[in-house]
């Protein structure tokens, strides 16, 4: 089936005649009106599932050329190569013929000039064409080579993402950012930038590219057999990928059209509906995790019980959302609910093994937050928290006393720095290599002397992300209870406190190293010379320890993953190392001392951290 619809700002027109008549009214009525096709790809009834899967939307083809690609790229060639189920019909040299004449029809049509985006599904598409156009005989040709010379970057980077892993996708998209940046401000004698349209389409192109890759990444995961652990980690790195996309679309928009051109309601709904499909991927992706993480909890809480192991496994090997990531949208809702349901025949056991778990720890509220953390997705079930309305009164008294704990440690750990805070003289070269260095324990150590402001940090950041977590995991449990607000008040009153004694340590630490830095008695003035001859012509090196402190942590920072990784928060040794860098941007001195040594190249400190923040 196939139609033709146009809309020129006022009707709608439709057809389902494939080579319209120029005499029929509504071409003329149309003309110069977006129009595109609507090709179903087999026969059935037309019903919302069949929207949403067989039915392909294509722009209007200009020729005969165009028409034929459109149907093979666009219809055919996914359905065939990356749909297993349907292409078991279809042999081995079919799917090469099809390969290769997609490759033919597409180098054709990408010849159509710089107005037409036929034929371009990829950034490696789009830099073919400009690569192409550069070799011809336009007129363009040096506008066309320096669009490809900036495109190529991110052509080659977004080609091998394939191979990547999610972690390595993240580190690798700031230099696809860059290059498309480059792109876009790209000026040169014959043009003033880039074509609009050309540029909307390629930063569509750049999200679907990402979102395709990371769909294929999650269906090559077989999620199900995955120890839970990993799993979990697997798809918490895909969630961060599809918020890097996001985030790398938004900006790449920003820096082009301006802040202020976001703020507009069209531009508000263009971007939405650009960034549609990641957030339908990261929401699947959010629905499987929290899946994967119920079949753990089953086996964890019913594994003694040979029973309720079997029916775990039903669970996990019956009720398969896993692999179901690019199916239609209603599909998907109803693979979710059918594996639901799986719950329902051992609700009853784990009604029983719920309460008893939550009976014993209900003395020690240590312990009824492990076990309210380590079965958080089952306790949010509706049913389940009819049947536990008792317990869950006991959980709510206490995660408040839990809460009011905690912050009393917190003050008591700001009663003793105020007492044992050491004086800035107290920061000798060693004691500053020391303090950058820190110890790898979690918890601080007490004196002025053992007192390192990476333990101290990471305690604090461990407490305040304990505070989030605390009331994220029981905000699903405990919503609906009179006593609820008291306990979020309390858990952001904690939070807040943790962060004021987290910024005065920072600034007491930060006016120590700067001191130490500056102070001659302890190193060399950063503005001299590092190394001079004595009178016996014997090679003298000066230089401050702290400074080296720096710059050592400074070399170790491209090794840490980017910002936001679950590797880099709570951990002391990296925090130290983020401190550090902070600390070496704010320095004026490390500044003027990188101008001096050479002009384009910015001390270590300094380019390891903004190396880091990209």
């Amino acid at each position: 089936m196939l139609l033709r619809v146009a809309f020129d700002g006022t009707t709608l027109y439709w057809s389902n005649d494939a080579v319209p008549s120029d005499a029929e009214p509504w071409v003329r009525s149309a003309a110069g009106a977006q129009q595109v096709y609507l090709s179903k790809l087999r026969r059935g009834a037309l019903t919302a599932d069949a929207l949403a899967s067989e039915v392909v939307v294509n722009t209007v083809p200009r020729s005969v050329t165009e028409a034929l690609y459109a149907a093979v790229h666009t219809a055919f060639m996914p359905s065939i190569t990356r749909d297993g189920a349907r292409a078991g019909n279809v042999d081995e040299g079919t799917r090469a013929l099809l390969a290769d004449l997609d490759k033919s029809l597409a180098s054709v049509v990408r010849r159509g000039g710089a107005t037409s985006m036929a034929g371009i599904s990829s950034v490696s598409d789009e830099f073919r064409f400009w690569s192409d156009a550069s070799r011809g005989g336009s007129r363009d040709k040096e506008r066309a080579a320096e669009f490809a010379r900036a495109l190529e970057p991110a052509a080659g980077a977004l080609d091998r993402m394939d191979s990547l892993s999610f972690v390595e996708c993240i580190d690798a998209l700031p230099s696809v950012q860059s290059s498309l940046a480059a792109v876009a401000s790209v000026r040169s004698a014959t043009s003033d930038k880039y074509p609009a349209a050309r540029w909307r389409h390629l930063l569509a192109t750049f999200v679907s590219t990402m979102v395709r890759g990371i769909e294929s990444k999650c269906e090559r995961m077989n999620i199900a057999a995955l120890p839970a652990g990993e799993a979990r980690m697997l798809l918490l790195d895909a969630e961060a990928l599809c918020a890097a996309v996001a985030a790398t679309y938004s900006q790449l928009v920003a820096a082009t059209e301006g802040e202020e051109a976001l703020s507009m309601p069209a531009a508000r709904t263009s971007e939405h509906a650009a960034l549609a499909p990641v957030s339908e991927l990261t929401y699947r992706i959010t629905s499987i995790a929290q899946r994967r993480a119920v079949v753990a909890e089953v086996l964890a809480l019913l594994g003694g019980s040979s029973t309720g192991a079997d029916a775990a496994l039903t669970i996990l090997l019956s009720g398969r959302p896993f692999s179901g990531i690019t199916v239609a949208h209603a599909e998907f809702e109803d693979r979710l609910i059918a594996f639901d349901r799986r719950l329902d025949p051992v609700e009853p056991q784990l009604q029983a093994a719920l309460q008893a778990r939550l009976a014993e720890a209900a003395s020690v509220p240590e312990h009824l937050v492990a076990q309210v953390r380590r079965f958080r997705n089952l306790l949010a079930r509706p049913s389940l928290l009819r049947s536990l309305a008792a317990q869950r009164n006991t959980i709510l008294s206490q995660m408040l006393a839990q809460v009011d704990s905690m912050t009393r440690d917190v003050k008591l750990r700001q009663e003793s720095l105020a007492v044992t805070a050491p004086s800035l003289a107290a920061y000798s070269s060693i004691n500053v290599a020391h303090v950058i260095g820190g110890s790898s324990g979690g918890a601080p150590s007490a004196g002025a002397g053992r007192t390192t402001i990476v333990s101290e940090i990471g305690w604090m950041q461990a407490m305040a992300a304990r505070f989030v977590q605390l009331q994220q995991q029981c905000t699903p449990i405990l919503k609906d209870l009179p006593g609820f607000e008291k306990f979020v008040d309390a858990c952001k009153d904690g939070a807040q406190h943790v962060a004021r004694l987290r910024q005065e340590t920072l600034e007491l630490w930060t006016q120590g190293v700067e001191a130490a830095i500056r102070d001659k008695a302890l190193g060399h003035e950063l503005s001299g010379r590092l190394i001079e001859f004595d009178a016996d012509g014997n090679v003298r090196v000066t230089y401050s320890e702290a400074l080296v402190a720096l710059e050592r942590y400074a070399s170790l920072l491209p090794c840490v993953r980017a910002r936001g990784s679950r590797s880099v928060h709570g951990h002391p040794e990296t925090e130290g190392m983020l401190l550090a860098l902070f600390i070496a941007c704010d320095f004026p001195l490390l500044q003027r001392r990188a101008r001096t040594v050479r002009r384009r190249r910015l001390h270590p400190c300094v380019t390891a951290y903004h190396r880091y923040q990209r």
